[in-house]
Parts: C-alpha cells; structure tokens; sequence
C-alpha cells in the first residue's frame, strides 16, 4: 500500500478536484474514444484514489474499459456492488480464496476514499460498509485513526455517523478511546460534544462544564490508561439509547489484577482455589465498596507487589480497613 502523503495524482484526480464531476466524465470518455490505451493507463495508475474509479464506474463498462482494469480496480468494482447488494454472503465466500486480494481492495477504499466522505449516500453507504469488513472480519486496527476522524468529521456536519460509531466500539481496543479524549482538547465545539456523549461512562465526564477542559482530559486520560485493562464491552449502541455506556468496569478483573484479553469475559471457573474465596467475598459488597477496593489493590499492586499479594489474602474486613485508611490519607 502506498503512503498516502507521497501519493501524486494523475491527471483524472486533478480534473475531478478542480473541475468536478461532469468534466471527470467528459474528459475519461473523450480519451477512451480518441486514446483507449491512454484512458486505461489513466484509471489504472497505482495512485488513483477509490472516488475517482466510483465516479467512472459506468463509464468503463459503457467505453468498453472494464476488461482491461487492473486487479485492484475491477475487484474493487464488483466488491461495491456486493455492498450495494448487501450480499455479504458472497464476499465472504470469496474469503478463502481472495482473502488477501479483497482486504487490499477495502483498505484502498477506505485509505484513499475517507477524503470524500459526503460525495453522496452511497458512497458514503460503502465507506461505511468498507470500514465495518475491516473491522469484523479483518480485526484491522489499522483503520481506526481514519475511522475516528470520520465520526467526528461528519457531527460536525450534522451527517449519519452511528455505524462508524459502532464500528470503533466493535474494534474492542479500549486504549483506542484516548482518540476520543484527545477532542475534549479539540476548537470545535461538536467535537467536544460528540467526545462527551462517547465517553459518557468515564467517571470524571459527569463534572463536564464544572472543570476545565484541560483538567477534564487530563482525568479522562488518567482513568482510561487505569481501566483500560479492565473493561467489559456491553455493545449499547445509539441506536438503543440515547446516552448508551458501550464499556464497563470489571471491578472483579481489577481488583485481582486480571487484564482481560480481546473480549474474553471475568471468570470464575478459571480462578485459583483461594482466588474463588476471595472472589466471592468481594461479591457481596455494594458497588461503592467494589470501586473502592478496585481501585486501592490496582493501586497497590502497581507500587508493592509483594505488598499486594499478602494483602489481597487478608480478610475482607481488614482489607477494607487498611484500604480506607491509606487512601484517606493520601498514602496511594
């Protein structure tokens, strides 16, 4: 894949950007009539972007280009026409032989398409569906940066942005989520906005107007980077609820210092003879008291280790004694 920021468009990107749509067209059926070999050398350089082959899709079927479109372009073609379709099915069925053919065509769909996010519904429908393969079927992190900047791009603008909201909670990396706080810094009040809705679970966002935007992501940060380890994904979307909380605290996990791993939930049944004891004492406090205890043994465990580990075996009642008194006192 080419490095986006290197890439020179060729003469079709130029006319599209500076001239628009209708003289694109003009132009690419003109030099398929006068210059066939010029038009197909055109629409297949290796630096076209994916909005300008969408643009010119009927025109190298009605010009009799497609046969000669290179790999990346014609399977491009007949991957959006799937997801006009919604047939993932047969993408999926192609998945064992063109794995790694379809994945570079979605990247380059979305790589060079994010851009012209808004050029129309539909193809802002297949950026979208573009993002959510790469997302589900090909666990790729990499499209997140690019994912982000779209949510917020397009609240700015008011536009549709609940499946790519969904799309980067589904990527189930919490530590992603210091992408969103990174715009409570942002000039824009939507970004802020649309940062506080997402990040509504936080415990700091509930102060909101009452601190600084600073300090506020700065506590965001904090919290994140301590509980990102920790974090149950619950899958409450917009489209559930108007404020839905996509992650939670496993003050279980935290508690025992257990990260988790991708998706894999707390577990009992995995959990050492003296673990399940301790486990189920913890279980019995009230929520209050859970947090409370969390947060002293992770804190705990990440300044004394040894520390940790003959305190995690005390008696409840102890352990909430010592807890309270050291975290009263400023010692953690």
């Amino acid at each position: 894949m080419c490095d986006i920021g290197q890439i020179k468009p060729n003469v079709l990107e130029d006319i599209r950007k500076k001239d628009g749509i209708q003289k694109l067209r003009g132009y690419f059926v003109q030099t398929c009539k006068a210059n066939p070999r010029e038009a197909i050398n055109l629409i297949n350089d290796p630096n076209l972007h994916f909005a300008t082959l969408y643009l010119l899709e009927n025109e190298t079927i009605q010009n009799g280009v497609y046969n000669d479109l290179n790999v990346r372009n014609k399977n491009t073609v007949k991957i959006i026409r799937l997801l006009r379709e919604k047939n993932y099915s047969k993408i999926e069925s192609l998945l064992p032989e063109y794995d790694q053919v379809i994945h570079a065509c979605l990247k380059w769909i979305v790589e060079t398409g994010y851009e012209d996010d808004g050029l129309d519904d539909d193809y802002d429908e297949i950026i979208d569906l573009s993002v959510i393969l790469m997302v589900k079927t090909y666990k790729d992190p990499s499209v997140v940066p690019l994912l982000t900047n779209m949510m917020f791009e397009r609240y700015r603008k008011n536009r549709y942005v609940y499946d790519l909201i969904w799309a980067f909670f589904e990527v189930h990396q919490p530590e992603n989520l210091i992408l969103i706080a990174d715009r409570l810094m942002s000039n824009n009040p939507y970004d802020v906005k649309l940062a506080t809705k997402l990040l509504s679970f936080v415990p700091c966002m509930k102060a909101g107007v009452a601190v600084s935007r600073t300090r506020l992501h700065s506590e965001c940060v904090r919290w994140l980077k301590e509980n990102a380890a920790y974090l149950d994904y619950t899958g409450e979307t917009f489209q559930q609820a108007n404020q839905p909380l996509p992650y939670k605290v496993s003050y279980e996990s935290k508690y025992l210092h257990k990260p988790k791993k991708d998706e894999e939930a707390f577990k009992v049944d995995t959990l050492k003879d003296d673990e399940v004891k301790i486990i189920k004492d913890f279980g019995k406090l009230n929520n209050s008291g859970k947090v409370m205890l969390s947060e002293y043994s992770n804190a705990l465990f990440e300044k004394d280790n040894k520390a940790w580990r003959e305190w995690i075996h005390y008696p409840l009642d102890k352990q909430l004694q010592i807890a309270r008194r050291r975290m009263r006192g400023g010692l953690l």
